[in-house]
C-alpha cells in the first residue's frame, strides 16, 4: 500500500524546522557589570569585568579575583578600586580575560559561605559568558 502523501501541517512544520537556528548569543555588557549570587538564601553580590576584545573561539578566560581585608564590605566597589581592578579601569581595553570580582563583607574572611559564593561567582561567569 503506498505511503500516504504528508498533510499541509506536517509540511509546514517540517519547513518550519529547516528553517529554525540556534538564536545567536546574547551580547554581555562590556566594563564593570553587577551581578549577583544566593548561597543559603543570603545574597552577595559581585562585579564581573567583561573585556572589549571579541572572545575567542576557545572561550574567554576567567579570573577570579580574590580581595584583601583592606576592601571587604557590602558597597560592591572597593574590590574593583584597587589592585587589578584599578589597573583594569585603566588598561582594560586590551586585557583579553573575563574577571570576577566578589567582595566578602566586613566581618567574615574568604571561608565557609563567602567562598561558597566566590565559587558560585565564578560558575555564573562561566556559564555566562560561555
Amino acid at each position: 500500500m503506498p505511503r500516504p502523501l504528508p498533510t499541509v501541517r506536517t509540511a509546514a512544520l517540517l519547513l518550519l524546522a529547516a528553517g529554525c537556528r540556534a538564536a545567536p548569543p546574547v551580547p554581555v555588557a562590556t566594563g564593570f557589570v553587577e551581578r549577583a549570587v544566593a548561597v543559603d538564601g543570603v545574597t552577595y553580590r559581585y562585579l564581573l569585568f567583561v573585556p572589549r576584545v571579541p572572545a575567542p573561539k576557545a572561550g574567554r578566560p576567567v579570573v577570579l579575583f580574590l580581595h584583601g581585608m583592606g576592601e571587604r564590605g557590602s558597597d560592591n566597589e572597593r574590590p574593583a578600586h584597587y589592585s587589578l581592578g584599578a589597573w583594569l579601569r585603566a588598561h582594560g581595553d586590551s586585557f583579553p580575560a573575563a574577571v570576577v570580582f566578589p567582595q566578602v563583607p566586613a566581618d567574615s574572611y574568604w571561608t565557609g559561605q563567602p567562598a561558597r559564593a566566590a565559587m558560585r561567582a565564578l560558575d555564573a561567569t562561566m556559564r555566562e559568558l560561555g
